[in-house]
């Protein structure tokens, strides 16, 4: 029988963004599938530690999914939004139709996502879609307490009995559970919430950093629309002001700026053009702040090359990638 493997799947952007959070998060979380299960030779693999220098990174990567009996994807913006993360859901998926089963993914919404929270946007991308078809945990609230604390070592050893209970499904032989406290895979009581083994090697006060506030100008004649956007962009610390029209927004720059970045649609009424409107006015005036056009996917595509050349910084009609954008130039 191989070694008991969970594959964490995550951005580093997330981790470096609410201080190296995700790290030690995989740290509690293998120190509580010890102590609920009884098996400590189980571990999770992270790959910013279990890649050796100078290994081939997609061998040791799919290598590593093929041995792997959980997958724990930390869902973001960033994480929908990443290509490598992406093919690692991709790859366990296969390996987990090739093992019969369909129950060893445990997503983790780890930060607001537009993808995962809007219909539409959902339906468009079948791995979203297989996310939200599977139980989730949710630790969007859980993340901002720190993991010494009761209520934070709760939710990880919740989590940490649903692991186990997925590693007996896929290794245990047909009728027979693996060894473990079943126990305390069933419920955890004081006795295993007080279990020194939960706290080996974590910090207690770890707890998903709060970065320093900045603030956003939106224009946008239909701000509803964008609420799940601006969730999303809240939990990486950006606050917004809110602009129904280009003068408004410019009376917002005048009277309330700078501000950090500033976003605007594409058409409103009476000008189908508005979002260049506003960045030639802002240009004009001196105002060099990121720009952003947030817009439908097909106008994305057709304006972003001349909307570069007008001076925005990025165009698109994803929101995960419009939180991407807008993270990476605040930061």
């Amino acid at each position: 029988m191989t070694e008991p493997l969970a594959f964490l799947s995550y951005t580093r952007k997330d981790d470096e963004f609410f201080g190296h959070y995700i790290t030690a998060f995989r740290k509690a979380l293998e120190n509580a599938v010890h102590v609920v299960s009884g098996d400590e030779s189980f571990r999770v693999f992270q790959d910013v530690e279990g890649i050796v220098i100078g290994e081939k990174w997609q061998k040791k990567l799919a290598e590593t999914i093929n041995q792997s009996s959980v997958f724990v994807p930390m869902l973001s913006p960033l994480f929908l939004n990443s290509g490598p993360c992406r093919d690692e859901l991709g790859r366990f998926l296969e390996h987990e139709r090739a093992l019969g089963r369909d129950d060893l993914i445990l997503p983790l919404y780890f930060v607001e996502s537009p993808r995962l929270e809007k219909d539409d946007e959902r339906a468009k991308d079948p791995l979203a879609t297989e996310l939200a078809s599977r139980q989730m945990y949710d630790w969007r609230k859980q993340a901002n307490v720190p993991l010494g604390k009761p209520a934070a070592r709760k939710a990880i050893v919740d989590l940490a009995g649903g692991v186990a209970k997925a590693l007996q499904r896929v290794q245990a032989p047909a009728g027979q559970p693996r060894a473990g406290s079943t126990a305390a895979i069933a419920g955890a009581g004081p006795d295993v919430l007080g279990d020194p083994r939960l706290g080996a090697g974590v910090a207690g006060e770890t707890m998903r950093e709060v970065p320093s506030e900045r603030t956003v100008l939106w224009a946008d004649d239909k701000p509803d629309n964008n609420r799940w956007e601006r969730r999303a962009l809240e939990s990486y610390g950006i606050r917004f002001e809110l602009a129904p029209d280009t003068d408004a927004a410019m009376r917002a720059v005048a009277e309330k700026g700078p501000f950090a970045a500033i976003i605007s649609d594409m058409g409103r009424p009476g000008d189908p053009q508005a979002g260049y409107t506003l960045l030639e006015r802002l240009r004009q005036a001196g105002v060099a702040t990121p720009y952003f056009v947030y817009t439908t996917v097909g106008m994305a595509a057709t304006l972003a090359p001349s909307a570069v050349q007008a001076g925005a910084h990025g165009v698109t009609g994803n929101p995960d990638a419009l939180v991407e954008m807008v993270v990476a130039a605040v930061r």
